[in-house]
């Protein structure tokens, strides 16, 4: 069981970084590189990212 656990998180960790890196993000706004974030961090700055990238000038993307 704690392999199976420890190569799941791996490779989700693997995945944030992998995603982040496509968007262009490197570090966050301390300048943190993303090989030493923690998990947590990671998923947060990617939830950012992706809500940056969105086009919000759309109207199929507002909000209201």
């Amino acid at each position: 069981m704690g392999i199976l656990y420890r190569t799941c998180k791996a490779i989700m960790r693997r995945n944030y970084i992998q995603d982040l890196l496509e968007m262009g993000f490197t570090e966050n706004k301390q300048g943190v590189s993303v090989y030493n974030m923690k998990d947590e961090e990671l998923r947060h700055e990617l939830a950012l990212a992706t809500f940056r990238k969105k086009e919000i000038e759309n109207d199929k993307n507002s909000w209201f």
